[in-house]
């Protein structure tokens, strides 16, 4: 069912309402804050407004938030300034830096005695010179010079081996040689005995096996010393010569004067012959 309505237009006094109780009717002018100040400074530079305003210098790692919804405000501290600290820069090799700031390897090094370049030589054989900065160093002897006797557990050579002196070989083990043929006496350059001998319980003295030049035979003999550079042999060792007929001229070891014993076969006829 239709009634009729009060309008209430810009102006109206709220009491015109029936049902207005409990509401504001005036509001004066109020100030939010009476006294704000920091360390003896005044904030508010006219009470009467009631401005307070919080700011943080740009950069400077204070932040400040604000809730309407708590009435707070958040105070943060992010980070600190260089400039804000007491020291704000290191020193580095003499050169003052920034905190944050870099320092170059020249810097470093600008001044100091660390090594840049160094090479190792070696003037002469056996020796070894270090050469740091372009400062030479003393000589080192590594005690492998000419007149040095150095000893090795191992040495392996992949080159010649000339021995000028006496060469003394030493194994408990047996001599394994790959060479098919050996040459001994290969710095002679006349004709002279030579052979093999076997140690029998006294050094250097033993049983041989050789070839005596001045019979050009081979031979035995006992007791031998292996310091010696001839012999005489005490027995020959038999030789044996083939041909297809019965032999005519000495034997080719030992000749007509030392040839004796020396055994020929004719091999068409089985026949056997000896120099006697």
């Amino acid at each position: 069912m239709a009634t009729w309505k009060k309008v209430v237009v810009s102006g109206s006094n709220i009491s015109q309402l029936n049902n207005d109780a409990g509401y504001l009717t005036s509001v004066t002018t109020q100030n939010a804050f009476a006294t704000a100040s920091y360390d003896g400074t005044l904030l508010l530079a006219n009470g009467a407004n009631g401005n307070l305003t919080f700011a943080s210098s740009s950069g400077q790692g204070l932040t400040i938030s604000a809730s309407a919804g708590t009435d707070t405000l958040t105070f943060g501290l992010s980070l600190i300034p260089n400039v804000s600290l007491a020291n704000s820069s290191i020193t580095i090799a003499g050169n003052a830096t920034s905190l944050g700031g870099s320092v170059t390897q020249a810097q470093i090094f600008a001044g100091s005695t660390a090594i840049s370049s160094s090479v190792l030589t070696s003037p002469t054989q056996g020796e070894a010179l270090l050469t740091n900065n372009g400062v030479a160093g003393s000589t080192i002897d590594l005690g492998l010079q000419t007149t040095d006797s150095p000893t090795f557990v191992g040495l392996t050579l992949t080159g010649n081996l000339v021995v000028l002196g006496t060469a003394s070989f030493q194994n408990t083990q047996n001599l394994l040689v790959g060479d098919r043929f050996v040459l001994f006496a290969s710095g002679s350059n006349t004709t002279g005995d030579g052979g093999i001998v076997v140690q029998q319980g006294t050094q250097n003295i033993g049983e041989l096996y050789g070839y005596d030049s001045g019979t050009t035979r081979w031979g035995f003999t006992s007791s031998f010393n292996a310091t010696g550079n001839s012999f005489v042999p005490a027995v020959y060792a038999g030789a044996v010569e083939t041909s297809a007929v019965a032999p005519s001229a000495a034997p080719i070891y030992g000749g007509a004067s030392n040839g004796f014993g020396t055994i020929h076969v004719e091999i068409l006829t089985g026949d056997i012959f000896i120099y006697a």
